[in-house]
């Protein structure tokens, strides 16, 4: 849609392929779906693991707490 409206390429598009290259350590094809993935997986990968390591220190409390 923003190729067709602005006749830009679309900052998000390919995210979801490019992350599943990295995952499968192909990361020369990864980088060629989006060039942004470079810098938004990391700190998504860093957001996701706070949100577990706050969950499970929210476990322990309450387990500490019966």
């Amino acid at each position: 849609l923003s190729q067709l409206l602005a006749d830009t390429e679309c900052p998000g598009c390919g995210m979801t392929r490019s992350a599943m290259h990295y995952i499968h350590l192909d990361f020369e094809k990864g980088y060629s779906f989006n060039k942004l993935s470079v810098v938004v997986l990391p700190i998504v990968i860093y957001l996701w693991t706070m949100e577990v390591i706050k969950y499970i220190k929210l476990i322990r409390r309450k387990e500490e707490s019966k």
